[in-house]
């Protein structure tokens, strides 16, 4: 098993660029983790899903990865391609759950070491890894607004809603239950309204 280096990684359950980490984020200092180099089609599908890899890697793998400053060890493994690296956290079952960038020198350096193609990632689909679309920010905003969303009420914020849904369609909706039922439908995260966030931002604390 072939080990890289003093690196930083930020484990996530969503795949975040380098220059989206957060300071707030754990960010780890990685004494010493494993890696192997895969086909473009396998490291793909490593990005986009969470994996059962096979007990053989697993095995090879389990509890290698050193971090500074502490005694536990983790279950992690970078995978490169021709071009790329990413790093993926490993439960007890050899499910991948959290994946990670890596900044850019680091990333640079390692995709120019050569490796022979492993041929024990051997896997299995077990879910689609959730994806976005836009910034980091961006996304957080959204669920706050989906949030907020979720919590009103018919009754009691009946105002809200139907100023709301005049912002969000441009139009009016007499109805309270049918708007707040079509805003809960139609808010997507792919056709989010800023709007809406400036709305927000203007009568709760809460994003």
């Amino acid at each position: 098993m072939k080990y890289i280096y003093d690196i930083v990684l930020n484990f996530q359950e969503i795949l975040y660029d380098f220059f989206e980490w957060n300071q707030n984020d754990e960010i780890m200092h990685i004494k010493k983790i494993p890696i192997i180099e895969i086909n473009s089609k396998d490291f793909n599908k490593a990005i986009n899903n969470n994996v059962k890899i096979g007990k053989k890697l697993f095995n090879l793998i389990k509890e290698k990865t050193e971090i500074y400053g502490k005694k536990e060890k983790l279950s992690t493994i970078l995978l490169k391609n021709n071009t790329n690296v990413i790093a993926l956290k490993i439960n007890t079952l050899g499910i991948t759950t959290h994946i990670s960038s890596l900044n850019v020198e680091d990333e640079l350096d390692i995709s120019e070491l050569k490796f022979k193609k492993n041929t024990n990632f051997i896997y299995k689909t077990v879910s689609k890894r959730k994806k976005i679309n836009t910034t980091r920010l961006e996304y957080k905003n959204h669920l706050s607004v989906e949030k907020i969303m979720n919590s009103l009420k018919i009754k009691e914020d009946e105002e809200k809603i139907k100023y709301i849904y005049l912002e969000y369609f441009g139009k009016k909706e007499k109805n309270t239950s049918k708007a707040l039922l079509d805003l809960k439908n139609k808010i997507k995260y792919e056709n989010f309204n800023k709007e809406l966030q400036i709305f927000f931002k203007l009568t709760t604390n809460k994003i």
